[in-house]
């Protein structure tokens, strides 16, 4: 009965909510799957209720081989992201409480920069006549620039790992931060190794944080497009450029509606699979 008595007195509150979200998510999300079945002619929208924008994407190699190329730099940003936020995140949980909380907000003070901004900073570092270039020719390890530097998959890789790799080391402080120092204690006591510790005590359970926070940035890394367009170069576009450009200047919103689908797709599915691995931990624990 009180739970019911709660449930009626949150009700005013909940029905305005609902209302938004139908009409600024769900209702715009509906048109777009609908428009995917649709085709162009003349720049004219025709209803024909047809899969075929699905099937030009799943078996034309542009864009599937774009579709694989955008999941496998995804993948890679995600990686990176782990490699650098888990030593960072595990470094910040063993300090001071005082000295911790100002180390973290400095980690996180970037993303309060524009994301554009940072793009462009890596591209005038990475340029043929940027910071990096001309400090290797200043130390005399190379005679000229190198050109590889930018517009390549190394540069957007790079790039991207920057802009995103907080979005790894907050959920991962979280869940570092929410572990027992018993725990931690009682492995010494059973003369573990400090590897031991780590490896079947520390890294099982920061696992949820982890895998959220991985999550977040192969997700993010899915529908950019700006990153690719400033440091990647014409040989290192990504599926979300092309969406752009289906949209912006093509006209061909059904192609560009089918893509964004399939990568919502992939986007639910992995969210998905997160939840049902925090899901598993929260049970062994």
């Amino acid at each position: 009965m009180r739970a019911d008595a709660d449930t009626r007195h949150y009700w005013p509150l909940l029905l305005p909510v609902s209302l938004w979200s139908l009409a600024l998510l769900l209702a715009p999300l509906s048109i777009l799957f609908a428009i995917s079945f649709f085709n162009v002619e003349y720049v004219t929208l025709i209803p024909a209720f047809t899969p075929d924008n699905y099937l030009k994407v799943l078996t034309r190699p542009l864009y599937s081989g774009l579709l694989l190329k955008t999941f496998k730099i995804a993948a890679q940003v995600s990686l990176c992201c782990v490699l650098l936020a888990y030593p960072a995140a595990y470094f910040l949980v063993h300090l001071p409480p005082r000295l911790r909380q100002t180390l973290y907000f400095m980690a996180i003070v970037p993303l309060w920069i524009s994301y554009l901004i940072r793009c462009y900073a890596w591209k005038l570092i990475l340029g043929q006549n940027g910071v990096l270039n001309s400090f290797l020719q200043w130390i005399g390890m190379t005679q000229e620039p190198i050109a590889a530097f930018l517009y390549s998959e190394f540069a957007l890789t790079l790039t991207l790992s920057h802009v995103y790799v907080a979005f790894v080391l907050m959920p991962v402080y979280s869940s570092l931060e929410k572990i027992p120092r018993h725990l931690g204690e009682a492995a010494s006591d059973l003369y573990a190794s400090p590897w031991q510790r780590l490896r079947r005590v520390t890294l099982p359970l920061s696992m949820p944080g982890v895998v959220t926070g991985a999550t977040f940035v192969f997700s993010l890394t899915l529908g950019d497009f700006v990153a690719a367009t400033l440091v990647g170069g014409p040989e290192n576009l990504m599926i979300g450029m092309v969406v752009w450009n289906l949209f912006g200047t093509a006209y061909q919103w059904p192609l560009g509606a089918a893509i964004s689908f399939l990568i919502l797709m992939v986007v639910l599915g992995l969210v998905s699979l997160a939840d049902r691995i925090g899901a598993l931990r929260r049970v062994e624990l």
